[in-house]
């Protein structure tokens, strides 16, 4: 994955050694990311023009799609309920596979042209090492 300029990235890893929690997530920010963000559940808080994009793999099987093609749109089909203190506008559910899954959290609907450019270009980028998997 290439990460475009002034963006954050966050890896959490679960047990995938013995595939009970086989989780790996990457947490991909347009902006500044808080100290310690990933390393607890916060809130989500998104600024105006940014995105925080989350992807969640697991464990593929052989005849597992790893990967599907994500795209951003560039008008968000539903506006989010802000649960507690989370604060952003829309959030966004990426197409699942049995790979992966993942969500975006947009803090302006529509993104502006060039934030919404580079995160649709971030999640083409997006590969997995099919080797990652339990079977």
């Amino acid at each position: 994955m290439s990460l475009p300029a002034g963006w954050q990235r966050v890896v959490e890893r679960g047990h995938y050694r013995s595939c009970t929690n086989p989780i790996i997530r990457l947490d991909v920010a347009s902006y500044r990311l808080p100290v310690g963000f990933g390393t607890h559940e916060g809130p989500i808080v998104v600024p105006a023009n940014g995105v925080l994009i989350s992807i969640v793999s697991a464990p593929a099987r052989a005849t597992a799609r790893v990967w599907q093609h994500w795209r951003l749109p560039t008008y968000a089909a539903r506006s989010a309920r802000n649960v507690g203190p989370n604060r952003y506008t829309v959030e966004v559910d990426l197409p699942r596979s049995p790979a992966t899954s993942a969500t975006a959290w947009l803090g302006t609907d529509p993104l502006p042209r060039p934030v919404l450019t580079a995160a649709n270009q971030l999640l083409r980028s997006v590969r997995m090492a099919r080797s990652y998997r339990c079977n």
